[in-house]
């Protein structure tokens, strides 16, 4: 597939975005895609995706794939949630569905899917030239990103880029979520360096939020009754 040419919403301001992320360490933008390409992200990540199941067990990332996972006796996939959901109590830990941009480019998966005309987009001059803008650096380089569907009872607690890596020097998260509703969960919430809460955001179709490495976030847990696709790609660059 040859690559697409991927642009930003011409209105975004991107001077009054970069005065908010100087000032608070994050900046959320709705819209700031052309909405045709980001329709076109969505529908690849909804019909294309072979996802993986992704979740911190016993202190460590384990990613299996839907086969493997649905291959595991009832008692054992029960035991290790129960581990996931006591270790969200106390410290990081989370549970949802992902797919790798480094792995899947590496091992040449899905070589013509579209989200890998978007995985190339992110990894390129471009996006980095539009994260620099607003940052103010020019750290916008070595991207380590997924994309990301939060399904019910699933859920990622507070937490930092530099608990991924820690040479981690900016994180984004790009929404493809639609007709989401607050009371559902699965909102990202940033908290302030008491603990207590600064913002909570709704997922939204073509949006994007982008954060200090160090600002803490999390993925509320989703209701049981909530809509079924909170839909993203989650990254971060690093030195």
């Amino acid at each position: 597939m040859s690559e697409t040419t991927f642009k930003l919403n011409d209105a975004l301001d991107l001077k009054a975005l970069a005065k908010h992320y100087k000032e608070h360490g994050w900046v959320h933008i709705p819209n700031f895609m052309e909405p045709e390409q980001a329709e076109a992200v969505y529908r690849s990540i909804f019909d294309d995706v072979k996802w993986w199941y992704v979740f911190m067990l016993n202190g460590e990332r384990r990613w299996l794939t839907g086969q493997e996972y649905e291959a595991l006796p009832r008692r054992q996939k029960t035991e290790a949630l129960q581990s996931i959901y006591a270790a969200g109590r106390d410290g990081h830990s989370y549970f949802h569905l992902a797919y790798p941009m480094k792995e899947s480019r590496e091992l040449k998966w899905d070589p013509d899917m579209f989200l890998q005309d978007y995985f190339s987009y992110l990894d390129g001059d471009d996006f980095a030239a539009f994260i620099n803008s607003i940052t103010g650096k020019k750290d916008a380089k070595n991207l380590s990103c997924e994309a990301t569907w939060f399904r019910r009872d699933y859920f990622r607690t507070s937490h930092t880029n530099l608990d991924d890596s820690e040479k981690a020097t900016v994180g984004f998260l790009v929404d493809f979520t639609k007709d989401w509703k607050a009371d559902w969960g699965g909102l990202t919430h940033i908290h302030d360096k008491d603990g207590n809460l600064e913002k909570a955001i709704v997922p939204s179709f073509n949006s994007i939020t982008i954060m200090k490495a160090d600002v803490v976030r999390s993925k509320t847990y989703q209701a049981s009754y909530c809509g079924e696709f909170n839909l993203g790609i989650n990254g971060y660059f690093q030195k």
